[in-house]
């Protein structure tokens, strides 16, 4: 299996790459310069999320 990753930065040539690149953009964040609200943003992607039963 392969996965194909297109940052904001990527000009994508395909509406199959547009697709993927829409819906992967709010897992990007620039950090340069790195500051709590980059950090505070990234860690936030991998908390674990609660059990919903």
């Amino acid at each position: 299996m392969a996965m194909r990753v297109y940052p904001d930065w990527d000009t994508v040539t395909n509406k199959q790459a547009s697709a993927a690149q829409k819906w992967q953009l709010p897992y990007f964040s620039r950090v340069a310069p790195m500051n709590d609200l980059h950090m505070h943003a990234l860690t936030r992607l991998y908390e674990p999320k609660e059990l919903q039963l």
